[in-house]
């Protein structure tokens, strides 16, 4: 029989490698144009905010330090330089009104016979004194924003030794109104200007066995000296140092 027309093609072997080959080059072709697309929309340094890094937004202020911890009805804890709030702006301890805090302090403390330490800054006021409750206890309160807190063990000295026995003394031994004149009778001593950051009032132990209000003052423009000028209970110069 005769058959007319186009005959159809005979596929051999090397039609088959050459199929593999076209496909393996669109393969590789099709990965390249991906990676090329992914390295054009990746963000730069600028958007990730560093090399290699993530993109992060960040906070346009920076907020304020909220490490204070209030425990309820003892105000912020830690020291004062470590704690949050604004203290009353009318007040300032080294102007007037100490006898009143100290009076606030000893009430609250149940009117301690002995106190170890009286430490004023402008704003508020600490008391170490020992515990009428337990004489073998030293407590400390703070004064601040008109109202004392709790009673806090004392973070040096915290009990009644051979050791802090001697430094006890009683309040009735000082005159605490006369602050004002001795925060301005300080400054005078120095030969730069200065201003008194804090005062401390207790038995000078070792260098002197008498009760002594010491006056600290700092340079105002930020030099190194200063030191503090101590008086005695009745308001009296006594020396100055550093």
């Amino acid at each position: 029989m005769v058959h007319t027309g186009v005959a159809a093609p005979i596929i051999t072997s090397s039609n088959d490698r050459a199929r593999r080959w076209f496909g393996f080059a669109l393969g590789v072709a099709v990965t390249i144009g991906a990676v090329v697309g992914l390295v054009r929309l990746w963000p730069d340094d600028e958007s990730t905010g560093g090399e290699g890094g993530l993109a992060t937004e960040l906070p346009s202020t920076i907020p304020a330090d909220s490490s204070a911890t209030v425990l309820p009805g003892r105000g912020p804890t830690g020291e004062p330089s470590q704690r949050g709030g604004t203290p009353s702006s009318a007040t300032n301890l080294f102007a007037g009104g100490l006898p009143d805090v100290v009076a606030q302090l000893s009430s609250a403390a149940g009117g301690p016979a002995q106190v170890l330490e009286l430490t004023v800054y402008d704003t508020y006021a600490y008391l170490a004194y020992r515990d009428p409750t337990d004489p073998g206890n030293i407590d400390r309160r703070m004064w601040r924003d008109g109202s004392v807190g709790q009673a806090d063990a004392n973070p040096i000295d915290d009990r009644v030794d051979a050791d802090t026995e001697p430094g006890l003394f009683s309040l009735a031994d000082l005159d605490v109104s006369v602050l004002p004149r001795l925060t301005a009778d300080a400054v005078t001593r120095y030969p730069m200007p200065v201003a008194v950051t804090h005062v401390v009032i207790d038995r000078f132990l070792p260098f002197d066995e008498r009760v002594l209000i010491r006056v600290y003052a700092s340079p105002t423009d930020g030099r190194s000296g200063g030191g503090y000028v101590s008086y005695d209970t009745a308001g009296g110069f006594v020396s100055v140092c550093c």
